[in-house]
């Protein structure tokens, strides 16, 4: 198992990390330097002592995300429209921040839990089938006294998501990479 640990160095500060991973992240993201520059952004109570503020998180947004696809059928008439894509890949995006939290609590790299990539979803599922596999995989995550090794079914199921929008894991890690950047730039 590849345990990683944050130096000081890796995360001195947030808006340092977020605007060098944007600058660096022209190819595709990878789980561990997503890991990092995500981390670096991390405030809250307790900091690597507290899995419980981003399991909160993931909860939360994961809702958030069942709460895009509802909406696609809801406000959109089931039609996947350009603008509830993009809400789809942000909160994906939130979704993966806290993901990494949890291995960082853990003290896990992404890539022991993911691989080198963040990887792909192939199914024969519809959308909403997805959205309750995702669920369940997050409360699974969220029952377990260890859970980072539990996130690779959350992340695989999130894939799927992402896959019924129209987009990828590695786009909603860049599209929350952006955000990151973004915030530290405004200060």
């Amino acid at each position: 198992v590849s345990r990683m640990v944050l130096s000081d160095e890796q995360g001195a500060s947030a808006k340092e990390a977020a605007l060098a991973c944007k600058e660096e992240s022209e190819g595709q993201v990878k789980p561990d330097d997503y890991q990092r520059t995500a981390f670096a952004t991390a405030m809250y109570p307790e900091l690597l002592r507290n899995i419980d503020y981003p399991m909160c998180g993931l909860i939360g947004e994961t809702g958030e995300v069942a709460e895009q696809v509802k909406k696609t059928a809801r406000d959109d008439g089931g039609i996947l429209t350009a603008a509830r894509r993009e809400s789809i890949k942000k909160e994906a995006g939130d979704v993966l921040w806290y993901v990494a939290a949890i291995a960082s609590e853990e003290r896990v790299s992404l890539s022991a839990v993911l691989g080198e990539s963040f990887g792909s979803y192939a199914s024969n599922d519809g959308i909403y089938v997805i959205v309750r596999k995702l669920a369940i995989a997050v409360a699974r995550v969220a029952e377990l006294r260890s859970p980072a090794f539990a996130l690779r079914e959350v992340v695989r199921h999130l894939a799927g998501v992402c896959a019924w929008a129209g987009t990828t894991i590695e786009e909603a890690a860049q599209s929350n990479l952006d955000k990151l950047a973004s915030r530290a730039q405004r200060g």
